[in-house]
């Protein structure tokens, strides 16, 4: 009974073309390398304009706006307006946000920091989505100090920078990869990256907080600057030594992925 079932699925779905096809595979392997690269690099967070929702403009930092409390681990997520999977995933990433502000509140903080830099652009964008965003201060990297440095932590393409430099451009040979969200340790060193969309992995974003959470407490320090965690992936940090089961820590990921959807 189940091979003519399976039969019937395969000729009844619409041919992969292998263009296509082989596409995809290219962008998952460079998410993948970006991601690789990008762990324990550190980036520090440069100063970030502020959006001033009064005056509809991008405006420095005024007091204590541009020096949040320094949290065990911060969240920091890059997106732009015209970035689609930016939009898309903003509903289920402020619910994931509030849940973990809400039981962790002074060990996770969440930096919201965007690549658009036009006021206007992102005037009307905050018009229509503010609404699905994750709540607090909406921060902008309006000079790309920020993506600059990110950049400089990615494999680049030696031919395509000396090209450009030829042509009097910027001597980078890619763009910006949005979106981006970075978990960042007291040393602002990368403990967790993923590249482009968040679709099918925030059991990762949250298992793998969680997890990093859990190792800063069992050492009762933060983390440290220099000795790598071996956790690109939840799968990698399940497998430490000196954690709680984990079926522990799965029930509580699950819980929380769960209660966000709700």
């Amino acid at each position: 009974m189940l091979l003519p079932l399976l039969w019937i699925a395969l000729t009844a779905a619409p041919p992969i073309d292998p263009t296509t096809l082989m596409n995809r595979m290219e962008q998952l392997r460079q998410r993948t390398r970006d991601e690789s690269y990008l762990l324990n690099q550190q980036i520090r967070l440069p100063q970030l304009a502020v959006w001033d929702s009064g005056q509809h403009e991008w405006r420095s930092p005024q007091g204590m706006e541009g020096k949040g409390p320094r949290s065990t681990l911060r969240i920091v997520h890059l997106w732009a307006d015209y970035c689609p999977p930016c939009r898309t995933e903003f509903p289920r990433l402020k619910r994931i946000v509030e849940q973990l502000q809400s039981e962790h509140p002074r060990e996770v903080q969440f930096i919201l920091v965007s690549e658009t830099r036009d006021s206007e652009a992102m005037s009307k964008f905050m018009a229509e989505y503010q609404g699905r965003m994750p709540g607090g201060i909406q921060y902008g990297d309006t000079n790309l100090d920020l993506m600059h440095a990110i950049l400089q932590a990615l494999p680049q393409s030696v031919e395509v920078i000396a090209r450009r430099s030829q042509q009097g451009q910027p001597g980078m040979s890619r763009e910006a990869p949005l979106p981006l969200t970075l978990v960042l340790d007291p040393n602002d060193i990368v403990r967790l990256a993923f590249v482009g969309s968040m679709e099918g992995r925030h059991g990762e974003l949250v298992s793998g907080i969680l997890q990093l959470l859990r190792v800063s407490k069992s050492r009762s320090a933060a983390l440290p600057s220099v000795a790598p965690l071996p956790m690109a992936r939840a799968s990698a940090a399940l497998a430490m030594r000196d954690l709680q089961p984990v079926s522990q820590l799965v029930a509580e990921a699950s819980w929380i992925a769960h209660s966000v959807e709700r």
